[in-house]
């Protein structure tokens, strides 16, 4: 059988192992998405930018409006 340190040992290898094993498979499943992960920034960002102004041209409006 194993003593305490060797039990330890083996242990830790088999840890290593299966994180290394599940950090392989999370890089295998997400790589395909790299292409796409910025892709909506762009669209917020420009949808941010179209209200911010409607926004402004209606407070602009409004303090006409109350002169």
């Amino acid at each position: 059988m194993y003593t305490s340190n060797e039990y330890s040992a083996f242990q830790m290898d088999l840890k290593r192992e299966a994180l290394q094993t599940l950090q392989t498979s999370q890089d295998l499943l997400m790589n395909p998405f790299d292409a796409i992960l910025g892709l909506a920034d762009n669209f917020v960002q420009k949808y941010n930018n179209l209200f911010g102004l409607i926004k402004k041209i209606k407070s602009a409006y409004d303090t006409l409006k109350e002169g």
